[in-house]
């Protein structure tokens, strides 16, 4: 499809802005396809333009809404929720997780689920709620298996959390654990 190949060759080259404005042009001229506005939001928001993210990303999720595409709803509610995050809204970021939760539960995205909840556990610890942060955590594991590639990256998370905490006893097992990782 060229209207994702340009935008590839363009991150290829390591052109960002140029990948940005070539999937922004995708999707304006497929606005039902909700993987386009995604794909402009997620990059609009590595070039820090937070409106053009926002804009994009609640583009691509009324998008996905109208065309029962339920897993590109999702991703973009989970993007909102991490263009928010890495503002420093955490507030809003952990509602747009939440939302991006309950979606992925009710549509059955095992994935989802585990991105979010994992996502979760990061703004609860920006939050200084460490009980919410590690019962994230725990769910997110659930969720995940253990065999998942994102448990050594949750694991380290929560190791970092106890040392914060002072709690060296219980990170010492997990950061040895995971540092083969």
């Amino acid at each position: 499809v060229p209207s994702r190949r340009i935008p590839a060759w363009a991150g290829e080259r390591g052109r960002s802005a140029t990948q940005f404005y070539f999937a922004a042009a995708a999707g304006l001229c497929a606005p039902e396809d909700a993987r386009h506005a995604y794909q402009a939001g997620r990059l609009a928001r590595d070039l820090a333009r937070w409106d053009a993210a926002e804009a994009w990303l609640e583009f691509a999720v009324a998008a996905a809404k109208r065309g029962r595409d339920r897993e590109t709803q999702t991703v973009a509610v989970l993007g909102l929720g991490n263009t928010f995050y890495r503002q420093g809204f955490f507030h809003r970021a952990r509602e747009a997780h939440l939302a991006g939760l309950a979606l992925a539960r009710r549509h059955d995205l095992r994935e989802y689920c585990g991105r979010a909840l994992h996502d979760l556990f990061a703004v609860s610890v920006d939050l200084r709620d460490a009980r919410s942060a590690e019962a994230y955590a725990r769910e997110a594991v659930a969720v995940y298996g253990a065999a998942h590639p994102n448990v050594p990256a949750l694991a380290h998370d929560v190791a970092y959390l106890w040392l914060e905490q002072g709690d060296a006893t219980r990170a010492l097992p997990v950061l040895r654990a995971v540092l083969p990782h």
